[in-house]
């Protein structure tokens, strides 16, 4: 259930969360977005961790993945792309993939999470990879996403906040507006 745009918590496990600072740069239109705390949500990630975000993420930046569709996998593969070109600059960045599924019962959610599980041979994609079930209207209010109809990717500061947004497909100048966020996130930590 949602506590006004503040708070999620999924049914049982499942959610994940970003870690972001608050940039000061106009980002895909979304500046009026920015700084909004994301959502607290509990969840497993597929190798059965269970995350608190975004409190578990305190300390370091981190980039949220979220896709409400299975179709939206090549997306969020281009974004992880992208990443790993960052991550000699940004040790600390921590990357999620948030799958948003309806709320489901327990049986639903094994089922579905077992599938997942079989189909990502790699042990550190799926841990970075939390399946939300959770009311999904609720939940992209709180974060202002409009339709579900591409994902949308959240930069967070050590506070939970959106430092910087992206939705839909990466792009040559959103990865450079990615790339310009971090560097503020550093140099505000240092």
């Amino acid at each position: 259930m949602f506590a006004g745009n503040r708070h999620v918590t999924a049914r049982a496990t499942s959610g994940i969360l970003f870690f972001c600072v608050m940039a000061t740069i106009a980002t895909s239109g979304d500046r009026e977005k920015l700084g909004m705390r994301f959502p607290d949500v509990m969840s497993k990630d597929l190798n059965g961790k269970i995350w608190t975000l975004p409190a578990d993420l305190a300390g370091r930046p981190a980039l949220l993945l979220v896709a409400f569709q299975r179709r939206h996998q090549s997306l969020v593969d281009d974004w992880l792309q992208t990443v790993t070109d960052l991550e000699s600059d940004y040790p600390l960045l921590q990357v999620l993939e948030l799958p948003v599924i309806a709320a489901l019962n327990p049986a639903a959610r094994w089922f579905i999470n077992s599938g997942m599980r079989g189909g990502i041979p790699d042990r550190a994609a799926r841990g970075r990879t939390i399946t939300l079930y959770l009311d999904k209207e609720a939940f992209r209010s709180a974060l202002n996403i409009e339709d579900e109809e591409t994902i949308t990717a959240f930069l967070l500061d050590m506070d939970g906040r959106v430092a910087w947004r992206h939705s839909g497909p990466r792009t040559e100048a959103a990865g450079g507006e990615l790339r310009n966020a971090l560097a503020l996130l550093k140099g505000a930590s240092q």
